[in-house]
């Protein structure tokens, strides 16, 4: 008798979501510009960052963050997308709100949303600074 295989893990779905919207995203801002590709993957781990203080409930933190953040860059296209991905966390921020309210007894299925958005957008930009730190030096 053999031994079943496991079934694999699956990441929820916010983690999937926000990784795919992040790659699109960096990939509509940089073209195939490789150090605008890092440029992006640079500024979307520092959103993730964010996020992750805003999913801890310190939102006066995220928000300085945030602010030093957007103030810091000069590229309009870059600002533009680093917003973008401020938008998709906060969605996610926004519908887990909406649950919440409508149905409470939800809250322990879909905590952690916003979470999941910064894990997903890291690994993306994690992936990215790898690949495009490397291909700069070369």
């Amino acid at each position: 008798m053999s031994t079943p295989t496991p079934i694999p893990s699956v990441p929820p779905i916010g983690v999937t979501a926000a990784a795919g919207l992040t790659a699109i995203s960096i990939n509509k801002y940089a073209g195939s510009d490789t150090s605008k590709k890092l440029a992006a993957a640079m500024t979307a781990q520092a959103v993730a960052g964010v996020l992750t203080t805003a999913a801890t409930g310190n939102v006066a933190g995220a928000l300085s963050q945030l602010r030093s953040l957007f103030n810091a860059i000069t590229d309009p296209g870059l600002l533009a997308f680093s917003q973008d991905l401020w938008a998709i966390g906060t969605t996610f921020l926004q519908g887990e709100a909406d649950v919440l309210q409508t149905i409470p007894v939800l809250s322990d299925e879909i905590d952690g949303w916003m979470t999941n958005a910064a894990t997903g957008i890291n690994q993306v930009a994690a992936a990215d600074i790898a690949a495009y730190s490397t291909t700069k030096k070369a």
